[in-house]
């Protein structure tokens, strides 16, 4: 197996030290001048004095793909002047690893890896498969409706209609709990809407066991609808104004949590700091399973 590395600075060589000690073999490439401040701990060094030898393995610059083959051979581990990684192509690596550290991507994709090469008979390929939420989901999303107004009229109606004093179509929900119960066998995100009916200053929702909150700090008009998505890989903050949809991170506290829900009964509040009785809000969730 052969892995590709782009940067060879302190934490991309300890990646390759690791690598190589289990029977890996590694290239590794750096920008023609390397910018590694522990010098005396990575490989880029090559690339500067020719070779250098951390932790008794020695790494050589090579000029060239075919010269890091050559120097794999030898039980070398090759360092390329190439920023852009176009060696890949070449050598074909198993995996790719991007230790560059720039805090930013810089061009790598998750197919870099692997290349496939024709043989003169058959294809030989690996297929990788990424399983980045490994659950199976329900497909039913369940909601549950905090402070909502509940109807009390229908139709038909079986006397005739008939008006009279303190007579109510619905009436508002006057609880400020709600149980949210998991049925999964995992805990889950969930997707939490704030709808203000008035003005509203600074909605929150409260994990009442665990005292976990997500609050946002923004003062919503009548018509509002904030969305918060605590879902792995899904994490959002929508705000609906007018029928207009943007982006509302910045108005999540700083010290809000993405509110999970363990297995079982969660008790979850909501308030505000002025005008809570103007909020709606409801709790989606979709339940996880191990299998099937």
């Amino acid at each position: 197996m052969l892995a590709l590395i782009r940067g060879a600075g302190d934490i991309a060589s300890g990646a390759a030290m690791r690598l190589w000690r289990c029977g890996i073999d590694v290239v590794m490439t750096d920008l023609a001048r390397p910018t590694a401040i522990r010098r005396t701990v990575a490989f880029s060094n090559a690339i500067v004095h020719g070779e250098t030898t951390v932790e008794g393995l020695r790494a050589v610059r090579a000029e060239n793909a075919a010269e890091a083959k050559k120097l794999l051979r030898e039980g070398v581990l090759p360092v390329l002047a190439d920023p852009e990684c176009a060696c890949r192509e070449e050598l074909a690596p198993d995996a790719l690893v991007d230790a560059i550290l720039a805090k930013r991507n810089l061009g790598t994709k998750i197919d870099d890896a692997p290349i496939f090469k024709r043989k003169p008979i058959f294809e030989q390929f690996t297929v990788s498969l990424s399983c980045l939420n490994p659950f199976w989901r329900e497909e039913t999303e369940t909601r549950e409706d905090i402070a909502t107004w509940i109807g009390g009229f229908e139709f038909p109606v079986p006397d005739g209609l008939e008006l009279y004093d303190g007579w109510e179509i619905g009436y508002r929900q006057p609880s400020l709990i709600v149980n949210v119960y998991n049925s999964g066998d995992v805990k889950s995100g969930i997707r939490i809407e704030f709808r203000a009916i008035g003005a509203v200053t600074n909605p929150v929702l409260l994990n009442v066991d665990t005292r976990e909150f997500i609050k946002l700090n923004i003062s919503l008009v009548a018509g509002d609808v904030l969305t918060v998505s605590t879902g792995y890989g899904e994490k959002a903050v929508k705000l609906n104004r007018g029928g207009v949809i943007t982006d509302a991170f910045r108005y999540l506290d700083v010290d809000s949590s993405y509110l999970q829900i363990a297995v079982g009964d969660n008790l979850f509040r909501y308030s505000a700091d002025a005008n809570a009785e103007n909020l709606e809000v409801s709790i989606y969730h979709n339940n996880l399973y191990l299998g099937v």
